[in-house]
C-alpha cells in the first residue's frame, strides 16, 4: 500500500523533532519518491551523530532512498565501532552491486562474518573477485566462509583458486572448498566454461 503525502510529512517532521527515531524508522519502510533529494538532505547529519542507535537508523534510510552520491558516507561505517551501526551499514551498501562495494564488504568476513556473508550472497557473481582473495587469509574460518560464499555465488572462474585449497591445513577448509566446486560445477555448464579453468591438468572439473 503506498504512502499517503501525510505520512511522508509526518516523517519529516519528526526528523526535525525532539524523536527523529519515528521519522527514520517509517522513511526506511517507505518506497522513495520525488522527494529524494530532501530526505536524504535531513538524514545525511544523523550519520555523524554521537547516538548509535539514530546513526543506524540513518543508514538504513540512506541505504533505501540513497544514492551512489551518498554511499562513500556509508561505507564510511562499516568501520565503526558500533557493531549495529556497521551490520545496517552493510546491508545498506550491498544494494549498490559494484565491485567496490564487494571488496568493503568483503572486508569485514573476518570481524562480521555472518552479515558480510549474506550481503556478499545478495550481491551475486559482482562480489566472487572480493570474496575469492579471502581463500588466502589466514583464519581458516574465514577461508571456510569465503569458500561457502563461493559455492553460492561463484564462477568456474574462482575454480582454480578452490581447488589449490585441496593442500590447506584445514580440514574444514579443504571439505568447504570441495563443497564449493560441487555446486559450481552443478550450477554451471561446465562442458561450455571449461576454456576459464588452466589446463595445467589439475583441473578441478574433469571427471574422475
Amino acid at each position: 500500500m503506498a504512502e499517503s503525502k501525510d505520512d511522508f510529512e509526518e516523517a519529516m517532521d519528526y526528523l526535525a523533532s525532539n524523536t527523529p527515531v519515528f521519522g527514520l524508522n517509517a522513511l526506511a519502510d517507505m518506497r522513495p519518491n520525488d522527494q529524494r533529494a530532501r530526505v536524504i538532505a535531513a538524514v545525511l547529519p544523523f550519520l555523524t551523530s554521537t547516538d548509535d542507535s539514530l546513526q543506524a537508523d540513518a543508514v538504513k534510510v540512506l541505504g533505501v532512498w540513497g544514492t551512489e552520491q551518498e554511499l562513500p558516507a556509508m561505507l564510511d561505517l562499516l568501520d565503526d565501532s558500533d557493531t549495529f551501526v556497521r551490520h545496517d551499514a552493510i546491508d545498506a551498501v550491498a544494494r549498490f552491486k559494484t565491485a567496490a562495494v564487494a571488496e568493503a564488504i568483503a572486508d569485514r568476513l573476518p570481524h562480521d562474518a555472518l552479515q558480510a556473508e549474506e550481503a556478499l550472497r545478495e550481491m551475486g557473481e559482482v562480489a566472487e573477485s572480493a570474496v575469492a582473495r579471502y581463500l588466502k587469509h589466514p583464519d581458516q574460518f574465514t577461508r571456510s566462509n569465503a569458500c561457502e560464499i563461493l559455492g553460492d555465488i561463484g564462477t568456474p572462474k574462482c575454480a582454480p583458486e578452490l581447488f589449490k585449497l585441496e593442500h590447506d591445513p584445514s580440514l574444514l577448509v579443504t571439505s568447504a572448498a570441495d563443497e564449493a566446486l560441487r555446486k559450481i560445477r552443478f550450477r554451471h555448464n561446465v562442458d561450455a566454461e571449461k576454456s576459464d579453468v588452466p589446463d595445467d591438468g589439475d583441473n578441478p572439473f574433469d571427471d574422475e
